[in-house]
C-alpha cells in the first residue's frame, strides 16, 4: 500500500469513528488535547497523526490503534 493511500485510509477512519461515535470535532479535539482545526487537518488527510496521537484518538474513539489502520472497522 503506497503511504498516501494509508494517509488517505487513516482520516477517513477518523471521521467515521468520530461521526459512530456521535463526536463534533471540537469534542474529539478536547478529548485528545488539541484544537478543532487541527482534528479538521487530521480528517481531510493535510496532516498526519504520530504515534501519540495515533494513541489518544484511539482512546478517544474507543478502539484499539489498529482499528484505525483497518480496511473494515468492527465497532463493539
Amino acid at each position: 500500500m503506497k503511504p498516501q493511500q494509508l494517509e488517505s485510509r487513516v482520516s477517513g477512519r477518523i471521521r467515521e469513528l468520530r461521526h459512530l461515535r456521535g463526536l463534533s470535532q471540537t469534542e474529539l479535539a478536547n478529548k485528545i488535547g488539541c484544537q478543532k482545526p487541527h482534528v479538521s487537518d487530521l480528517e481531510r488527510g493535510v496532516k498526519s497523526p504520530g504515534i501519540a496521537t495515533i494513541a489518544k484518538l484511539a482512546e478517544a474513539l474507543e478502539v484499539e490503534p489498529e482499528e484505525l489502520f483497518s480496511e473494515s472497522l468492527q465497532i463493539a
